[in-house]
């Protein structure tokens, strides 16, 4: 008797579990989510404060937008951050940066970059 309650039971909650299980995301798929989401907030911020960069970066081949945040602590700097790349195809490239330097200094940056490819010879 004990043993015909326990299979629906255990069914019941497999099937509660699965779904979650499957359409959890991975560690890099947060990533790349937290990452759009950066890209997102750079752009509108660009766009608000100057609206026509939204037809130049239409119109490019590509852009990337990263963010970064640097240490400098007296004799030693060191920077990381992440960012993407999308081609005017819409293929998107996701990046990592980093950086190490020598020097005196003492701070802290927090910045975004946006970098707008063209073509040259167009």
């Amino acid at each position: 008797m004990m043993l015909k309650l326990r299979l629906p039971l255990f069914l019941a909650i497999g099937l509660l579990v699965a779904p979650g299980v499957v359409f959890a995301k991975t560690k890099a798929e947060k990533k790349r989510d937290k990452m759009m989401q950066m890209r997102a907030k750079v752009l509108e911020t660009l766009y608000e404060q100057s609206p026509r960069y939204k037809k130049t970066i239409r119109n490019a081949e590509g852009y990337a937008v990263f963010s970064n945040i640097g240490v400098n602590l007296i004799f030693a700097s060191f920077a990381g951050g992440a960012g993407v790349v999308e081609d005017d195809r819409g293929k998107r490239t996701f990046m990592k940066m980093g950086s190490a330097g020598l020097g005196l200094g003492l701070g802290v940056k927090d910045f975004r970059a946006i970098f707008i490819f063209h073509d040259a010879k167009k």
